[in-house]
């Protein structure tokens, strides 16, 4: 659940920051480029964020997970080893 949250307010930031920087563009930018070459690149780039993002939030996720159930199995099997992770951590 965090994830999709996660996902979709830093959608909404970047999105909201891309329109206020447009807005404030000179109307010399909107004079030269076409609007579907705004349009488009809006779209590349809220697309290549929802991807990129979904693609390392789940890898995280992922690794966190793997990095949790080893710690799980490695204290289970060999109790002694808590005692030499402790001082490492801190």
């Amino acid at each position: 659940v965090w994830l999709v949250r996660g996902g979709a307010r830093c959608s909404q930031s970047l999105f909201e920051l891309m329109t206020k920087r447009l807005l404030h563009a000179p109307i010399g930018y909107f004079e030269t480029t076409p609007l579907g070459r705004i349009l488009n690149r809006f779209t590349y780039d809220m697309e290549a964020l929802d991807m990129t993002l979904t693609i390392s939030m789940a890898v995280l996720t992922l690794g966190l997970s793997w990095f949790v159930a080893s710690l799980v199995i490695m204290s289970t099997l060999l109790p002694w080893l808590i005692l030499a992770l402790v001082p490492i951590t801190l």
